[in-house]
C-alpha cells in the first residue's frame, strides 16, 4: 500500500514539473528572492524567527528572514525520513542498506521539492498564488484546471503515505523504548502472528485519530513541523554525545 501511495505521489510530482515548465515565465521569478516587509499585525510565535518573538523586533515577510521561517515550517515534508533508521534492525545489511537509503531518497525528494517549487513560481506571481492550494491555483491561472484532480490525489497519497510509515516507525520506538527499559514491556509486546509491535502500533493509530479529528489542519501542520524540528535538534545532538560517551 505505501509503495503504491509512493508512486502516485512522485508520479504526480514529475507530472507537474513536466507540465508546468512550459508555462514557466522569466519575469514570474524576478526578483528570485522578494525584499522582506513587515507582517499583519497580531502574527503569532509560529509567524515569525525565535529571536523575534524574544526580542521584540517587527516580524518580516519574505527576504531572507522569510526563507528561515518557511524553512522551519516546511520541515514537515521531511518527517517521513527518520523512519529509515527506525527500520534499520529489519533490513538485511544496515551497514548498506541505511545509508543508501537515507542518502539517495532525500536527494530525490529535495530535487523534486525544489523542481515543483520553481516551476510554480515560475508559472504564476509570487503575489498571485494562493496560499490555501498554491500547486492547484498555478494550474489553474494558466489554464489547467484539470489538473487539480491530480494534485488533490497526490496531496492525499502523500499525506497517507507519511502517516502510514510515521505509525509503522511509532511502532518500532515504542519497542525499542520498551527492550531498553524505558517503558513497560508490555507495551511492546509482539504479535504472534504479524511479528509486529501491535499494542503501541494500535494506541499511536488512536492518538493520531483523534488528533486529526480535534484539531485543525492548519495548527497541526504547525505543531507537527515544530516538533520534527526540534526531534531533528535532538537526535543530532545526542548522536554527538553518545559519539564520544558510548562509542560502541
Amino acid at each position: 500500500m505505501t509503495n503504491a501511495l509512493v508512486v502516485i505521489k512522485v508520479s504526480i510530482c514529475i507530472f507537474v514539473v513536466v507540465a508546468g515548465v512550459f508555462f514557466v515565465k522569466a519575469s514570474n521569478l524576478k526578483p528570485f528572492v522578494p525584499p522582506s516587509k513587515p507582517v499583519e499585525e497580531g502574527t503569532s510565535g509560529l509567524g515569525q524567527p525565535l529571536w523575534q518573538a524574544v526580542s521584540g523586533v517587527t516580524p518580516t515577510a519574505f527576504g531572507f528572514t522569510g526563507i528561515l521561517v518557511a524553512s522551519a515550517v516546511v520541515f514537515f515534508a521531511y518527517s517521513g525520513f527518520e523512519a529509515v533508521a527506525n527500520l534499520g534492525e529489519e533490513t538485511k545489511d544496515p551497514a548498506k542498506d541505511m545509508p543508501r537509503g537515507l542518502i539517495g531518497t532525500l536527494v530525490i525528494c529535495t530535487v523534486l521539492y525544489l523542481a515543483v517549487c520553481l516551476v510554480i513560481t515560475g508559472m504564476v506571481k509570487y503575489s498571485s498564488i494562493s496560499e490555501g492550494a498554491p500547486i492547484a491555483d498555478a494550474f489553474d491561472q494558466v489554464g489547467l484546471g484539470w489538473a487539480k484532480v491530480l494534485i488533490g490525489i497526490a496531496a492525499i497519497a502523500g499525506l497517507s503515505s507519511v502517516i502510514l510509515v510515521d505509525i509503522v516507525a511509532m511502532g518500532r520506538i515504542g519497542f525499542a523504548l520498551c527492550r531498553d527499559g524505558l517503558l513497560p514491556a508490555g507495551v511492546g509486546k509482539v504479535h504472534p502472528k504479524f511479528q509486529t509491535p501491535w499494542r503501541i502500533t494500535l494506541a499511536t493509530t488512536v492518538v493520531v485519530c483523534v488528533l486529526a479529528g480535534l484539531v485543525p489542519l492548519g495548527v497541526l501542520a504547525e505543531m507537527v513541523s515544530i516538533g520534527t524540528l526540534l526531534a531533528f535538534l535532538v537526535v543530532s545532538i545526542a548522536v554527538a554525545v553518545l559519539r564520544r560517551r558510548s562509542p560502541g
